[in-house]
């Protein structure tokens, strides 16, 4: 029988055996290009795609590499200091998206260049401790209460949720809420001024937060309920790249494109003294301005999240807030300054001392709860407030 590999060979000519060459050679530079990459480039700290902190070379010690903990880090640090990873992770999640999965990193790919965070069914016995524990401090303190439920972008344009897509239905919980409350509660249900105003740009596309215009909208309902005269509040546009935000570095879809981004002020230099009680830092604006550079511009406003923070004004209105909050509640601050002579912010995640206390201290005229409805169900910092 004739060798046909034999004669394989011989009729392989010059051009198939330099391509042959060329592929192993690829093959072996696709091999080689990830190790060459980490000794090459440069460790990154922080992932702009991703919005966080990298991984960074672990501690060679004895004791880490018995427990196993050494093996962890390494595989941690591989995978974050990836060479080109910002790259593969668009990929990636380019691939999910044309292969038709809508649900992200816990973010709902929706129409319209949106994306929509993927929240679960609270516990409905936290949602009642919640209200519970609302109710008691409302009673222990004897001052007014009031609650401002802050409503998600899914639930003001369910429209461009992906099909069949899980739905809280914020507005059930609204009502729960409110139809659980006493009358010394009052609950401003800014609903009707935000849905009136659904043609604007209420809610970012790439974040979960509302934009300071949604806030806005939502002040208007407080202000409708407590009698307020109204300032002339306009929006301005600050010369800023498009802000994409927390949802965006869970999906990265390299064809969304980001939100123009915008504050509100009166024209009148706010005169205010800010303190922020974690880390002993002051501003004289509700408005950090140094962080228009950061990637996460939401954090321009009262500088994110604190466990407390303390602004004194010169309203000269006899009134002292104290806010219950989530982060929400930031855009929306700034518009209560002309009406109150010191407000304090606590949030409730990050703050470690006796709420009671604080209370007695603080010599308040009312008490807020600003949060995200959803969140609000959900929470169990209540639980070890006092």
């Amino acid at each position: 029988m004739p060798d046909f590999d034999e004669f394989r060979k011989e009729k392989r000519g010059p051009r198939e055996r330099i391509a042959n060459r060329v592929l192993l050679a690829a093959f072996i530079l696709f091999l080689c290009l990830p190790p060459a990459g980490y000794l090459l480039v440069a460790d990154q700290s922080f992932s702009e795609i991703e919005n966080r902190y990298l991984t960074q070379f672990p501690a060679l010690r004895p004791a880490r590499l018995w427990d196993g903990s050494l093996a962890l880090s390494l595989e941690s640090y591989l995978a974050d200091q990836f060479p080109g990873r910002s790259f593969w992770v668009q990929v990636k999640t380019a691939a999910d998206a044309c292969l038709g999965k809508k649900d992200i990193g816990g973010a709902y790919i929706g129409s319209d260049g949106r994306l929509f965070e993927k929240k679960d069914l609270p516990p409905p016995s936290l949602f009642r401790e919640n209200i519970t524990y609302m109710l008691q401090l409302a009673e222990n303190s004897g001052i007014s209460c009031t609650f401002l439920p802050v409503y998600s972008a899914a639930a003001l344009y369910p429209e461009y949720l992906p099909p069949r897509a899980p739905l809280l239905n914020e507005r059930l919980l609204a009502r729960e809420l409110k139809a659980a409350l006493p009358p010394a509660v009052t609950v401003v249900d800014p609903w009707a001024e935000l849905t009136a105003a659904r043609a604007e740009d209420l809610y970012f596309r790439t974040d979960h937060h509302w934009t300071q215009t949604g806030a806005y909208h939502a002040f208007l309902a407080l202000a409708a309920q407590k009698g307020w005269t109204l300032m002339d509040w306009q929006p301005r546009a600050p010369d800023v790249p498009l802000f994409f935000g927390a949802l965006y570095a869970q999906a990265p879809l390299p064809w969304l494109r980001g939100d123009r981004f915008f504050l509100w002020d009166d024209g009148v230099a706010a005169d205010v003294e800010i303190r922020f009680a974690d880390t002993g830092e002051t501003a004289s604006s509700p408005y950090i301005y140094d962080n228009l550079s950061k990637k996460d511009l939401y954090t321009v406003f009262l500088g994110g999240n604190h466990s407390e923070t303390v602004i004194r004004t010169a309203a000269g209105a006899g009134r002292r807030l104290l806010i219950l909050k989530d982060s929400f509640a930031h855009a929306l601050v700034p518009f209560l300054l002309p009406y109150y002579d010191e407000i304090t912010m606590i949030d409730l995640r990050y703050f470690r001392s006796p709420l009671s206390e604080r209370l007695q201290d603080g010599d308040f005229t009312e008490i807020c709860f600003i949060y995200n409805i959803a969140w609000f169900a959900a929470d169990d910092n209540f639980r070890r407030a006092e």
